[in-house]
């Protein structure tokens, strides 16, 4: 029997094509009458807003008209679940949580103390920290030692990070700008670089973690990599166990030494990331589970019997419309 339980709602859904196909598989599945909506700034040039069941134009996340538009949609719309994707939004969605929570709507996001921890590079190297984890060595940019690496204190998707393997690769503006941070280098050669999903129930309960080695990436997203076991999930798994303000799907970065048993925390980043896709294939289903919690009202249980050795590679598609001259 199919239950009516309202709409799923992809906040800045951009290119995020399979997320939204695996919440729509998730509501057939569970046999619950919603569909998969989402926001974007340009609905029309996003792939994502294109295969959803319904797609609206939203204003930035940081504009003043934003919380009126998404409480407006959320009551007309019939929409009970929010899935942020973007780093921006997060802080303020998690605000907003108790009004949209009146409205009857839950938002996947963790508390706003941890959403501002993580938006900034600072905090959540000493955060990583008083988990137990060792997070990269801070350099002076006074006396740099090569090779380093440089990055914006509250960027994401790898915008404006690198290496900086020689002095000459030093420009005035880097030391000029106040944003970035200088740190170790952790070299591929030496170290392998893994995205950890981690899924927190309602009540910020660890449940389930897939450590995914990124054996390829691209524009700051895996494009290859395969869902491993062993010494890192050994590791981390006692450390990401209480994670307070946790919830929903969190993306830690690690590298771990190929020479020594050393793991370092890079990022933390709380909510799905763009490799979701494999750990869902490798049994660990986070959209299905959110719809269990959120919508279905059940208890997710701890689950740790995701298939080892699952591989993943991407590739481009394409979604194929009719569309009006942009210019």
């Amino acid at each position: 029997m199919t239950e009516q339980r309202g709409n799923v709602l992809v906040i800045s859904a951009g290119r995020r094509v399979q997320l939204v196909r695996l919440f729509q598989r998730a509501l057939a599945d569970l046999r619950v009458d919603g569909k998969v909506m989402t926001t974007d700034s340009n609905p029309e040039w996003s792939a994502a807003s294109r295969l959803a069941d319904a797609s609206f134009r939203a204003p930035r996340v940081s504009a003043p008209e934003y919380e009126p538009f998404l409480l407006e949609l959320v009551e007309r719309e019939g929409i009970r679940l929010i899935i942020p994707v973007m780093d921006t939004g997060l802080l303020r969605l998690a605000e907003m949580r108790d009004r949209l929570g009146g409205l009857g709507c839950a938002v996947v996001v963790s508390d706003a103390a941890l959403v501002a921890i993580c938006r900034d590079k600072r905090a959540s190297n000493e955060w990583f920290r008083t988990l137990g984890c060792e997070s990269p060595k801070m350099l002076n940019s006074d006396s740099l030692t090569f090779p380093c690496f440089v990055k914006p204190f509250d960027g994401s998707m790898s915008k404006g990070a690198r290496a900086l393997l020689a002095p000459d690769m030093v420009s005035p503006d880097l030391f000029a700008d106040p944003g970035l941070l200088f740190m170790e280098y952790l070299a591929p050669e030496q170290y392998d670089e893994f995205t950890i999903d981690a899924y927190y129930d309602r009540s910020g309960v660890l449940r389930c973690l897939v450590p995914r080695k990124r054996v390829e990436v691209r524009g700051g997203e895996i494009s290859k990599g395969i869902a491993l076991r062993g010494k890192t999930y050994d590791y981390l798994f006692p450390r990401l166990t209480k994670v307070r303000g946790a919830r929903g799907c969190l993306t830690f970065q690690f590298f771990a030494s190929k020479q020594e048993a050393r793991w370092v925390a890079s990022e933390l980043n709380p909510r799905f990331g763009g490799g979701i896709t494999l750990s869902c294939a490798a049994g660990a289903n986070y959209p299905e589970w959110i719809i269990r919690e959120y919508l279905l009202n059940q208890a997710i249980a701890d689950f740790d019997a995701w298939a080892d050795r699952t591989a993943m590679v991407r590739y481009d598609s394409e979604v194929i419309f009719t569309a009006q001259d942009p210019a």
